[in-house]
């Protein structure tokens, strides 16, 4: 349903009160079966769509596929923070996170520039395997294993640019945001200095305070 706007009338010359009235809208959420994969019929595939991601309408997928519906993006991202943040506990290091932030990113732009047309997906043990090579401990594994199977399921496997938002990369504090270019991770780093924790930030040029450009002795 529109609102009600004022218009110009042509024919009488005047400006006028128009009430609600309805349009079409743009399709909330709809299904393709057969799929259509490769320019040819998939009979055994079907597509799903809904235009808010955060949205699964579970009601309509149960009716229409009998089955569960995938987890939405969003969701996945949150639950994969979770599961970090639970398992890892103090190991659950700047470092230890950037790293797989890096390693999701570069499969991501591997399979991009491959051009493979099977969607790209990571399992517990590929994702388990990078945190084995930060150094955490078999103790902090043995819970990561439990607490993603607990948020994926058994066997699952996921978009690795769901897990860590490979699109996004951002550092917050209770006080402070910092938003990067996702592919400058390098930019930043953490410090210890004088038993203060710090962010570092590389700021050779083009620094700018609310659009003043200034200059760092």
């Amino acid at each position: 349903e529109t609102k009600p706007v004022l218009h110009y009338d042509g024919a009488e010359k005047a400006f006028k009160n128009k009430g609600a009235d309805w349009v079409v809208s743009a399709p909330e959420v709809g299904f393709l079966f057969p799929a259509f994969d490769g320019r040819a019929t998939n009979l055994y595939g079907a597509l799903y769509y809904t235009r808010n991601g955060a949205a699964s309408y579970d009601e309509l997928v149960d009716a229409v596929f009998h089955t569960r519906p995938p987890m939405a993006p969003k969701a996945q991202t949150e639950s994969f923070r979770e599961v970090l943040t639970d398992s890892l506990g103090e190991e659950c290091r700047a470092d230890v996170v950037q790293t797989v932030r890096q390693k999701l990113r570069e499969m991501v732009e591997a399979h991009k520039e491959a051009k493979l047309e099977e969607p790209l997906e990571v399992t517990r043990d590929e994702v388990g395997s990078i945190l084995a090579g930060c150094g955490v401990s078999e103790e902090k594994m043995a819970g990561f294993r439990v607490k993603y199977e607990s948020a994926f399921g058994v066997d699952s496997a996921v978009p690795p640019q769901n897990l860590l938002a490979a699109n996004r990369l951002e550092y917050r504090t209770p006080e402070v945001v910092v938003k990067v270019d996702p592919s400058r991770q390098d930019l930043i780093e953490t410090r210890v200095l004088g038993g203060v924790k710090y962010l570092l930030i590389n700021a050779e040029e083009g620094v700018e305070i609310n659009g003043v450009k200034v200059h760092i002795e």
